[in-house]
């Protein structure tokens, strides 16, 4: 369908806008302008529906599109008046010329038209403004900027003055220039001060990093962070220092303090993790937390707690009132303990090791425990020491002191008692002559020797509390390679009360049940008898589990144990034989009851008619 031929269109602009005109100008104003036309047919205004399309170029004629097409169909055109909002988005405009091109037709779906010529956008005061604002200073745009070029678009200063970002008219953050060069390190880079106005970094140092915090110096032991020397690194909190006022910006370089408050770092390559009143005064040095701790040797740890020290490279993990002072000397935690020498271990409550090499533990409630020489094992347990066992009876026991009595002492000199790993016990003469067989303690895992010096499982105990009997238990609680027995009858009781049974039913059906079980006699495969020596020759009795699963599946499981194919061994609980047999004599009595009471009745019913008939036949004779 084609347009009217005297259909004719003329269109004005009213007002347009950039996008970057919000930026600048106190009403706020968007991205949209209106644009008015007006359409005459015949000379006279068109009333009538028409479709139109609108489109954006950078010239008048050819050019490239600017941005999308937009569409109004199905608009309603009373007396030749057409006003529509337009918005191309914020890229659009850019400040360089525009046009628009429109296209119509008349009524709605008929043939589309572009009307020529495109017709040119102009500013409005408004949109002026913001164009001039926008290209006088170079300004960054709020909505972010696109096409920049890191080299000549920055925020920053172009002198050798600082930067300052503020916060409700409060510094928040200062860029301070670099300016210092390093001997065969170069150009050093600028500071990073951020938090209170009051944090600083002392003149020529470069390097620094102060990431927060901070405190008004009107307020005691509330003060700002400051750092003194190159490099050095404050992560917040407040009245934190980091390097020396000496004069040397350089002679504690690469310190940090990660928070906290009051926390000194006075030497190179020194670490405060944080909490409070903590000093790290030693090359590489490191107070990991806590407060009141100093670490003042090179290399020295403080891992946190309070009042501890640390020098010569020694550590306090934790704890209070520690001293490790002694050369690479450690003391783990506790109270009140000192390591003053070299590799000494100090460690529970007023230990000292005084003496080289010394390990020194004290419980603490008999006073001071200190080591009398090099190279001493000490302990200080007012409740005894115990090794195999929790329950000491004396200052040390190992295992059941019961067992102590197998020792042999001879005339041939002193014994010496030495364990190894599986607490297996051992005399030996002074000559280092073991002298008899292996002794044993009762401990977890016993163990003996065989013929051929192969260790052989007497009593295996797993970690999760399972016991094997000459085998390691694998799916049991108690697993007996061989036979057992015990030293005279009793019960092997289980619980069985009403009260913790539910859903109680009466076995029946017991002989049935059991007619459907195979009672068999076997022997036992050559192969399973070499890997299970309390197994021997013979014939024994039982059922086979995969028949047994038949009847009882609930009974059989897997052993835990594997055929050389890979395949799992079942093992089956019998016991279900033993109430299924207790069932099936009751059912047997039950039935004979019966029985005996049908024959009864009977017998009852003989005897009163043979009653009858002997009454009848001595009427008849007395006849």
């Amino acid at each position: 369908m084609c347009v009217h031929p005297n259909v004719r269109f003329t269109c004005q602009l009213a007002l347009a806008l950039v996008a970057t005109a919000t930026a600048f100008a106190q009403t706020p104003l968007g991205n949209e302008f209106t644009y008015q036309g007006r359409l005459a047919s015949g000379g006279a205004p068109l009333n009538d529906t028409a479709d139109f399309d609108f489109s954006l170029w950078d010239a008048a004629i050819g050019g490239n599109q600017i941005g999308p097409t937009l569409s109004g169909d199905g608009l309603i055109i009373v007396d030749g008046l057409l006003t529509v909002e337009l918005d191309f988005g914020v890229a659009a405009f850019d400040g360089n010329e525009r046009w628009l091109e429109v296209s119509v037709a008349s009524p709605s779906g008929a043939q589309v038209v572009t009307l020529s010529p495109r017709q040119p956008l102009t500013a409005s005061p408004y949109a002026r403004t913001a164009v001039t604002a926008l290209n006088a200073p170079n300004s960054w745009g709020l909505a972010g900027n696109t096409g920049t070029d890191p080299s000549t678009n920055f925020i920053g200063t172009t002198d050798n003055q600082p930067f300052e970002v503020r916060a409700n008219n409060e510094r928040a953050l200062r860029l301070e220039p670099s300016g210092t060069v390093l001997d065969n390190v170069g150009p050093v880079a600028g500071n990073v001060i951020a938090g209170i106005r009051a944090n600083s970094v002392l003149a020529g140092v470069r390097g620094a990093t102060i990431s927060g915090g901070g405190g008004d110096t009107a307020e005691p032991g509330f003060g700002p962070n400051t750092v003194y020397d190159l490099f050095g690194t404050i992560g917040g909190g407040y009245g934190n220092t980091v390097g020396t006022n000496d004069g040397n910006v350089a002679s504690a370089a690469i310190g940090t303090i990660a928070g906290g408050w009051n926390n000194v770092v006075s030497a190179s390559s020194a670490t405060v993790g944080g909490g409070g009143g903590n000093r790290a005064n030693g090359f590489g040095s490191v107070v990991a937390g806590g407060s009141s701790n100093v670490a003042n040797g090179n290399d020295s740890t403080v891992g946190g707690g309070q009042q501890n020290t640390a020098d010569n490279g020694g550590t306090v993990a934790g704890g209070a009132a520690n001293d490790a002072t002694g050369r690479h000397a450690m003391v783990p935690g506790g109270f009140d303990n000192d390591a003053t020498a070299e590799a000494a271990f100090a460690a529970g409550q007023g230990a000292r090791a005084l003496h080289n090499g010394t390990f020194v533990w004290s419980s603490g409630p008999t006073g001071i425990f200190a080591s009398s020489g090099p190279e001493q094992f000490l302990i200080d347990a007012i409740g005894g020491v115990g090794i195999g066992t929790n329950n000491p009876s004396g200052p040390l026991q190992i295992g059941n002191p019961n067992d102590l009595s197998a020792f042999k002492h001879g005339a041939a000199g002193p014994h010496h008692l030495v364990t190894n790993r599986d607490m297996v016990l051992n005399a030996f003469d002074s000559d280092g002559t073991l002298d008899g067989d292996p002794l044993f303690l009762l401990r977890r895992n016993v163990t003996k020797f065989d013929e051929e010096g192969s260790v052989v499982d007497v009593v295996h105990v797993t970690d999760q509390g399972n016991v094997g009997l000459s085998r390691v238990p694998i799916a049991n609680r108690l697993e007996v390679n061989g036979d057992a027995s015990k030293s005279a009858a009793g019960e092997w009781a289980a619980n069985s009360d009403r009260r913790i049974k539910t859903n109680i039913e009466t076995v029946t059906n017991a002989l049935d049940t059991l007619d459907r079980v195979r009672l068999v006699s076997f022997e036992y495969t050559d192969d399973y008898q070499a890997t299970h020596p309390g197994v021997g020759d013979g014939r024994y009795l039982n059922v086979i589990a995969q028949e047994f699963a038949q009847v009882f599946p609930d009974h059989v499981k897997g052993s835990g144990e594997r055929l050389p194919d890979g395949s799992e061994i079942l093992q089956v609980d019998t016991y279900p034989l033993t109430i299924y047999s207790a069932a099936a004599v009751q059912e047997l009595r039950a039935e004979k009851d019966a029985e005996i009471a049908t024959l009864r009745q009977a017998n009852a019913d003989l005897a009163d008619r043979v009653a009858k008939l002997e009454a009848m036949v001595q009427r008849m004779a007395a006849k």
